[in-house]
């Protein structure tokens, strides 16, 4: 009845692992694969890898029909890979300046091996049967260490274990064996390196690569300054890599009975009538997988032997004096940090690939660059240069100068020609603008302008290659400044003539000819004068100022020629005339008689004065009279006083300011009739 019933139950009871991919850890190091190339070099070292991890514990039970079973396991992981890594390179390229590139393969020549360990913890129990098992169960089998490339699945599988073990003896009674299997799914990555080139020992450059299932190129150049004959180190340190996984677990019952043994009835042997696999869970984790680095020489450092390649233009312009740039690059294994020599047809020389050069004349040149890289090759280019002509640069000192007329002005032309060559031949035309002839000499000039005026000037200035520059400037011829001054007189009388005079000297000390002097007195006009060749002028007018103190000044108005000057001005102190008051009448008469009464007025001058009322006083009697045009003042007087001899005076009171005022006493005879 066993028999037929595990046949009955056996298409339900089986069970296939499934595989379960897990998360790909990716490098961050971009590696380049191909196929490995044709080469002279070749290193290839052995190295094995090696990692563990611990991954879960996984519990899992079922029910088959009357057959129950229960599960619980602690999971853990060992994997090695025999591995060897060859380098291959080009035994030519191990040259300064060269880019060597070698091409870096990482392969298996055995396969890895992968084995999971249960510690498991099981029971079982049919019907009134029951059994357990607490035991370690390694389930192991071959697994590849691959570099890259799509997931892959490792099946491992254990040996048969006995939960229910009766005796071969037992001869009809059920056994059951347990047995584990995983299907492990890898999620491989690149292998992990640090790379480090050395030339005799000494490190001189470093790169994170990650080896491939293909070979990969490793940029690696040998640099110009490594020396030549130094031994070419290639090391790789360390690989590691970490890998995904996830593994899938069942434990497989096998269930049968003891079948007797045809001959012999006993010994018995097991006859399997069912499997059944009890799923675990499935486990993702990941394990670190290391192995020790491998080393190689790629040979001696040979010498560069591609010299560099000059570009340059074939010509180069500019102007003279001025900075002109020159500019070359090279190109080749070692051009990179060279050095560049310019040398120019003028003598002189400049460094560096990017030059500046001024050359001090103009006309055809020419001039070759050599270049020399680092590892003393040479090129070598010629090359032209067109340098033009320019004018010089002028600058008249001073730029706009004032002069008076008649006077020297010196002035300079400071003249620059951009040719530093050009500068001991320049000539100079000066044109000073007032129709004297042009003077070519050097470059300063003395000048006079005979009349004052603005004058537009002009220096043109010529070098030996015919470049000229004409620069204008303004010359201001201005008047002379003069000054003037009072000579004359200082005082004078009302009425009387009086001699105004002046000079006049320019700013130079010169006596002026030929100019006018205004005079004024006292506020008023008194003439003017031309001066004659001392640089005098004077004048005489009248005083028609009452007494006191006044000023007088003469004053130069200013001609074409000079400027205005003054008034150069003084005190002028004005007195009264005097006068002269003489009795011309009677000096007797009679009682009640008329007597004649006359007197005669005059100044200083002995001039008449005209309209002024005389006083006559004869004892006790007055009589007046003004004067006649001849400054006669006449007129009668009836005498009614008693016989006798009586004082007589004729007087006139005067002006005030303007004359003085004047009198005589004598005696008049009063006579019996």
């Amino acid at each position: 009845m066993l028999h037929d019933y595990l046949r009955s139950v056996r298409p339900h009871l089986r069970r296939r692992a499934a595989t379960v991919t897990v998360l790909t850890l990716a490098l961050g190091t971009v590696i380049v694969a191909g196929a490995v190339p044709a080469a002279a070099g070749t290193s290839s070292n052995a190295t094995t890898l090696t990692g563990s991890t611990t991954l879960a514990h996984a519990t899992a039970s079922g029910d088959f029909g009357p057959l129950h079973a229960q599960a619980d396991a602690d999971v853990s992981l060992d994997w090695s890979q025999v591995a060897a890594v060859s380098v291959n390179w080009d035994d030519n390229l191990v040259r300064q300046g060269r880019n060597l590139d070698p091409q870096v393969a990482y392969t298996r020549p055995v396969p890895g091996s992968m084995s999971v360990t249960y510690s498991v913890s099981a029971s079982l129990s049919w019907d009134t049967l029951s059994a357990s098992v607490s035991a370690s169960i390694v389930a192991s089998g071959p697994c590849d260490l691959k570099a890259g490339g799509p997931d892959y699945v490792c099946h491992l599988a254990s040996a048969d274990y006995p939960v229910l073990d009766p005796s071969i003896f037992a001869v009809g009674l059920p056994y059951v064996d347990l047995a584990l299997a995983a299907d492990v799914t890898v999620t491989p990555n690149g292998i992990d390196t640090l790379r480090t080139a050395t030339f005799d020992g000494t490190p001189a450059g470093t790169a994170n690569l990650a080896l491939q299932e293909s070979p990969i190129t490793d940029s690696l150049a040998v640099p110009c300054s490594a020396g030549v004959g130094d031994t070419l180190g290639y090391q790789l340190g360390g690989l590691s890599v970490t890998d995904g996984l996830s593994v899938q677990t069942g434990l497989e019952f096998k269930v049968g009975v003891i079948a007797p043994n045809p001959i012999t009835v006993t010994p018995g042997f097991k006859v399997e009538f069912t499997d059944q696999t009890v799923p675990l869970a499935t486990t993702a984790g990941s394990v670190d997988v290391t192995g020790a680095g491998v080393s190689s020489s790629l040979g001696a450092i040979q010498k560069n032997n591609i010299p560099p390649v000059l570009s340059v233009a074939p010509s180069f312009s500019g102007n003279e004096g001025s900075p002109i740039t020159f500019g070359a690059s090279a190109s080749g294994p070692c051009a990179a940090g060279g050095s560049y020599k310019w040398t120019f047809s003028d003598g002189t020389s400049e460094f560096g690939a990017t030059v500046q050069h001024t050359f001090t004349d103009s006309g055809p040149h020419s001039g070759q660059v050599k270049m020399t890289d680092t590892t003393g090759l040479t090129d070598i280019q010629d090359f032209s240069v067109s340098v033009a002509n320019l004018a010089p640069n002028v600058k008249v000192i001073p730029a706009a100068p004032t002069v008076a007329w008649g006077r020297s002005l010196t002035l300079q032309a400071q003249a620059v020609d951009p040719g530093s060559g050009d500068q001991p031949y320049l000539i100079y035309e000066w044109n000073f603008a007032d129709n004297t002839p042009i003077v070519t000499g050097g470059a300063s000039q003395t000048h006079e302008w005979a009349l004052p005026g603005s004058y537009a000037a002009s220096v043109k200035v010529c070098d030996d290659d015919g470049g000229c520059t004409t620069e204008p400037f303004t010359v201001t011829v201005r008047m002379r400044s003069t000054t003037t001054g009072y000579i004359g007189d200082t005082a004078g009388v009302y009425s009387a003539s009086t001699s105004v005079a002046g000079s006049l000297v320019d700013e130079y000390g010169q006596a002026v000819n030929g100019a006018t002097l205004d005079f004024m007195l006292g506020g008023n006009s008194a003439g003017s004068a031309v001066t004659g060749a001392a640089g005098t002028a004077s004048h005489t007018t009248t005083v028609d100022l009452v007494a006191g103190n006044y000023t007088v000044s003469s004053s130069f108005a200013g001609n074409a020629m000079y400027a205005a000057s003054g008034p150069a001005s003084t005190g002028y102190a004005v007195s009264v005339m005097g006068t002269s008051l003489g009795y011309t009448g009677s000096v007797a008469g009679s009682p009640n008689k008329s007597t004649p009464l006359s007197a005669k007025l005059t100044d200083n001058l002995a001039r008449p004065l005209a309209g002024r009322t005389i006083t006559f006083v004869v004892g006790g009697q007055t009589a007046s009279a003004v004067t006649n045009a001849s400054g006669v003042a006449a007129t009668a007087l009836v005498l009614n006083q008693k016989p006798n001899r009586y004082p007589l005076s004729v007087s006139w009171s005067g002006e005030a300011g303007k004359y003085a005022a004047s009198s005589q006493a004598l005696s008049f005879s009063l006579n019996k009739k």
